[in-house]
């Protein structure tokens, strides 16, 4: 868990974030996952080892799935907004590497590339729901 006050000289800019897992229960007994939007990527690397495959479902449907997830409530100029980013769980065949690569082995979303996909202002953040 995450308490902040952010931006200590505004009263109402606070953070919390919590880290959940839909598979601990004991009072409700509902199971259901997170869901969250992943944009396909077989046009870049292996279309099976990507978040979009992660709901195991054969079609394209630009959604990943998992079953932890972080959960942030913030409030931003008198607004309070949920943030949801999922935790990735991917196909047990993709297990020990879990981090989708390009067609040369190359990782799509390491900070250190020069691939256009991770950036902190490039489309990696407008397209996955992932922390």
């Amino acid at each position: 868990m995450y308490i902040s006050e952010n931006n200590p000289t505004n009263k109402i800019d606070d953070i919390i974030q919590f880290t959940v897992m839909s598979t601990i229960i004991s009072r409700n007994k509902d199971q259901s996952p997170y869901y969250g939007k992943a944009l396909n990527l077989a046009s870049f690397g292996n279309s099976l080892n990507q978040p979009d495959a992660d709901d195991a479902q054969a079609s394209v449907n630009n959604t990943g799935l998992s079953t932890v997830a972080e959960i942030a409530y913030f409030v931003r100029n008198g607004n309070l907004y949920r943030r949801q980013l999922l935790i990735r769980e991917p196909l047990s065949t993709f297990a020990s590497n879990p981090q989708p690569t390009d067609y040369n082995g190359n990782r799509l979303f390491d900070p250190n590339s020069t691939n256009q996909l991770y950036s902190s202002t490039g489309p990696f953040w407008n397209h996955y729901d992932y922390t």
